[in-house]
Order: C-alpha cells, then structure tokens, then sequence
C-alpha cells in the first residue's frame, strides 16, 4: 500500500516516472548522493547573493539517491543539500525553488519536522519560491519555509492523502488465470490484487489516510500559525490562479503572489547579501 501526497491527476506523471527509475535513465543524468564527496568541487546547489538555491522539482521520492536528474526529488537529496546550505558560511538563506506536485508520505513529516528545527539552529531563513505547482507533499515542504511567494499562475494546496487500490479478477478471468493464496496472519494479503477490496480492508484503510491528512493539517497549522480546523476545512482543495490564490493568501497558506525573480530579489535584500 503506497499512500500518495500528490493529487490523483498527477498519478500518470508518477507511473512514467516509475517506469523510467525502472529502466534507470537517472543513472545517465544525475549525480549519485554516495559520490558528492569526491566528484563535486563545489557545493550542491546553487550559490548567489549569499542565497543557496536548493530545487524542489517533480515527484518527491523517500529516497531516490540522486541530484541533479531533472526526474524526481529525493528526501535524502534535499536533506543533504540543506544541511549543506544550513553549515555553509557563504549562505546567509535558503531559497527553495519549488515545481513540484508532491509525492510520497514516507519520510516526508519528518524531514518537514528537521527543516524546521535546522533553520533555525542555523540562524538562516528559508523561503519557499513556487513557479508551477506546490501541492500535496511539495506545500508540506514550503510549509516548513519562513515564507511562502507564489506566482499569479501557481498551485498551492491540496493538503490531504490517498491510496488506491487495483481489482485485477476480471482481467485475469478472461485470461483463465486462476490465483490461489495462502497466507500466515489474517492481514497477511490484505488489499492483494487478486480480487475486490474488502470492507473491512477498505475501512482500515480509509482510518490511516484519515489519520495522515490530519497530521499534515496539524503540520501545516502549527508551521504557518493557523488553525487546524482551517486547514482541514479546505477539504484538500487546490489554489490554482489569481482568484483562488487570492483566498489562499487571505487564509495565510502563502505570504505573497509575486513573480519569482522579484520574490528572490526580496529575499536576498532582506538577508543582506543584494
């Protein structure tokens, strides 16, 4: 069961990147994180005006293990560029330069929960820029920003998670495959693809997706000071153009719709390196 913070729309961008990690077109466009040490010169990111700019881009992947492949971001990726930008005595901030529609809950809270704490054992702000999307998992991480700017076309939002789940019986019928399994402990298979979903298997699920979307609202309250019940109230709603943004600004989800150049150059005047 992989529970997914990223809107279902996006699910197909999510299974073509599956198949291209399968066929491992990232081993031929990016940097492995075990060989940073030896082959990077520099640091891993983007360095100007005293401001590390770290790239949120594409699914979010628990552990991809690679920088720089343009496919997908990884957990341990962006921790090891912050925690690189947060000792780095050239940067002053952190500009998290996000376009990403989310992704995986695992790991995701608590590399939320460490971002938090570091910036601030740092001494360094962080600000969350969003030219294209920040939803699901990407808004949980901008939500771990001192402040969040958006662009007039972005999309901010969708505070919620999902599973699913895939019948295969009747194709399978039609094939004369017969499925037969034998199990050890009475939750061993639950939700095999073999048949339909049960009820009870249906419900246990629905209380975990619950369970998590309720510590993303509470995530999200506690780090951009509004209510939880605020945030559950958008019912896992995406901000997209002018009009939505509007209301997201005026619920505190985002400090400010600007262009992204302008919001880099704010941010960078306010730390004093511009």
């Amino acid at each position: 069961m992989i529970r997914l913070a990223l809107p279902p729309e996006e699910m197909g961008a999510w299974l073509a990147l599956q198949r291209r990690l399968a066929a491992g077109v990232h081993r031929c466009e990016g940097l492995a994180l075990a060989d940073l040490a030896r082959r990077l010169d520099g640091p891993p990111y983007a360095l100007t005006h005293g401001v590390a700019i770290i790239t949120v881009s594409g699914p979010l992947m628990a552990r991809f293990g690679w920088l720089g492949t343009g496919l997908a971001t990884g957990y341990d990726g962006l921790r090891y560029q912050l925690g690189e930008a947060f000792r780095d005595p050239a940067a002053r901030g952190v500009a998290l330069a996000i376009d990403s529609p989310g992704g995986e809950v695992d790991g995701l809270f608590d590399l939320v929960d460490w971002l938090a704490e570091a910036k601030v054992a740092a001494g360094k702000p962080v600000v969350g820029i969003v030219d294209g999307a920040a939803t699901s998992a990407a808004y949980a991480l901008a939500a771990a920003a001192n402040s969040i700017a958006v662009s007039r076309t972005a999309r901010i939002g969708s505070i919620g998670v999902w599973t699913g789940h895939v019948d295969e019986s009747q194709a399978l019928a039609k094939e004369g495959i017969v499925i037969t399994l034998i199990q050890s402990g009475a939750q061993k298979t639950d939700g095999h693809p073999f048949g339909p979903l049960p009820a009870a298997v249906a419900a246990r699920w629905q209380a975990e997706v619950d369970d998590i979307r309720v510590l993303f609202a509470a995530t999200v309250a506690r780090l951009r000071g509004i209510s939880e019940a605020a945030v559950l109230a958008t019912e896992a709603a995406v901000f997209a153009g002018p009009a939505r943004l509007k209301e997201a600004l005026a619920l505190g989800l985002v400090d400010a719709v600007m262009m992204p150049d302008r919001a880099f150059q704010v941010f960078a005047h306010v730390i004093g390196g511009a």
